[in-house]
């Protein structure tokens, strides 16, 4: 089983946190959260990506690196609209961020990763050149000292997922994602009334 790298994911896990010295640049540690969303991909059942962990990438310093006790499965499709799944909530170093890796299991094998299509028929995931480079989403982030910061991956799966000729039985997973600061965004709710919706 190849353990490649991408962007993504999903579980409450226990983590473990390995690289703290040094990392950030910035001193101390303040509290981060990872969540991560997505929209829906036409003609699709089920998305389920397997991830085994996630990597920070400071613009200075080492790798915060966070391995889960055990592989973690998502179905994505679950997670489409208003919906997210948290990543990781904890405690990390203080300073300013280049990058985020999510490391999973995509190597076109359907008993790890895969989507199953409206048909029925399921076809496994693969990261292209995972092993080596992986999928990683590129969006600065500063995690300040002793402050609180809160962060969603929006996993766009209508990019992010294709299926070209040649490549059957397996799909490909490519990086098509944003980073969204949670505590600059809102979400309104509500009802509007019937007076107000033209008679058809």
């Amino acid at each position: 089983m190849n353990n490649s790298i991408a962007k993504i994911v999903i579980g409450t896990a226990t983590v473990m946190l390995f690289g703290l010295p040094g990392c950030g640049g910035g001193g101390g540690s303040g509290s981060m959260s990872l969540s991560v969303a997505d929209a829906p991909v036409d003609g699709a059942n089920n998305v389920v990506v397997e991830f085994t962990g996630v990597e920070l990438i400071p613009d200075k310093g080492n790798a915060v690196t966070i391995t889960f006790a055990s592989p973690k499965t998502i179905d994505l499709l679950k997670y489409s609209g208003t919906a997210s799944a948290l990543l990781f909530s904890q405690p990390i170093p203080a300073g300013s961020y280049g990058q985020i890796r999510l490391m999973v299991v995509a190597d076109g094998n359907p008993s790890n990763s895969y989507i199953t299509l409206s048909d029925g028929t399921m076809h496994g995931l693969q990261v292209p050149s995972g092993s080596e480079t992986g999928l990683k989403l590129v969006s600065g982030f500063t995690v300040p000292g002793s402050g609180v910061v809160d962060y969603t991956i929006d996993f766009d799966l209508r990019q992010a997922i294709t299926c070209p000729p040649g490549q059957s039985p397996a799909c490909i997973l490519k990086p098509a994602e944003r980073l969204v600061d949670n505590t600059t965004v809102g979400n309104i709710q509500g009802q509007v009334s019937d007076t107000l919706v033209p008679a058809g």
